[in-house]
């Protein structure tokens, strides 16, 4: 099972990064995040065909100005392959962080 996290966006643009420690084939990465989406609002979304990124990162310090706004301590940076990187699979594309669901009809009872 692939652990998948949703990071906010660190400007404060309201749109999330989602994202696995590891690397993952897309297939299976891209499924794993449409049912993070799904437990984490009831997001139901495709998204199939997504580019998908197997890279690494390091978890550095937030610059002066994001601490400052109380936005977040540290942040993560892609990185070369080495002692305290470690392999990613992100999803290469944020998305909104915010979803507007329709009102389902209402069935006669």
């Amino acid at each position: 099972m692939i652990d998948v996290k949703i990071d906010y966006a660190a400007d404060d643009s309201c749109q999330i990064q989602l994202w696995a420690k590891g690397e993952h084939a897309p297939d299976e990465f891209l499924s794993a995040c449409e049912k993070a989406l799904y437990q984490w609002d009831e997001r139901n979304v495709s998204l199939a065909g997504k580019q998908v990124v197997n890279t690494h990162w390091r978890t550095v310090p937030a610059d002066a100005e994001t601490r400052s706004c109380g936005v977040c301590d540290h942040v993560r940076r892609e990185s070369k392959p080495g002692r305290g990187a470690y392999a990613v699979t992100v999803l290469n594309e944020w998305l909104p962080l915010h979803v507007f669901h329709a009102e389902q009809p209402r069935t006669a009872a």
